[in-house]
């Protein structure tokens, strides 16, 4: 059998003094870089436009799949603002859908679409 102080020195791992250490070491290295990226995605200039050209294609689709024959203007999610206009053209209905930021009223998105009135 093995005596209790050779079963001491031969157990493997960490002590609590380096588990700490290597705590505040992660800590120190994640946070700044969890905090840089969450700053660099909400300052990406491109996610506008990916969420303007969703909202407008999606706008586009509900006026072809429905009877919407009326303009509207709304405010969707992130600042933006949704307008859309049918205009008729003969037996065409022009559908025109506009994203704005609604704080400068610039325009980020417009979409157009003839759609055969049936």
């Amino acid at each position: 059998m093995k005596s209790t102080h050779r079963l001491i020195h031969e157990e493997s791992g960490f002590t609590l003094v380096e588990s700490l250490v290597g705590i505040v070491l992660v800590v120190g290295v994640l946070l700044p870089l969890i905090a840089c990226v969450g700053f660099f995605v909400a300052r990406d200039p491109s996610g506008g436009l990916r969420m303007a050209s969703i909202v407008a294609r999606n706008e586009i689709a509900r006026v072809e799949s429905g009877n919407l024959l009326q303009n509207e203007t709304r405010s969707i999610e992130r600042g933006l603002m949704l307008i859309r206009t049918i205009e008729p053209r003969g037996n065409l209905r022009c559908i025109v859908v506009t994203i704005c930021d609604k704080t400068s009223n610039r325009q980020i998105l417009v979409i157009e679409k003839d759609v055969l009135i049936q």
